[in-house]
């Protein structure tokens, strides 16, 4: 009887796995830091275009 041994496929898939883990997490760091650059260094926002009335 064949014991609970780690078949050829297996490691490959594995690996493709972490792989695939590795990608995500390196697409949303990048992600994130563009978001924070352009936050940091871009135009400020305009005004609101709305006009309150006072009381």
């Amino acid at each position: 009887m064949r014991k609970n041994l780690p078949t050829a496929r297996a490691v490959p898939h594995t690996r493709f796995r972490g792989l695939i883990t590795t990608m995500l997490v390196m697409a949303l760091s990048l992600l994130i830091v563009r978001d924070i650059l352009v936050r940091r260094w871009g135009s400020p926002p305009p005004p609101p275009d709305v006009t309150r009335r006072l009381p």
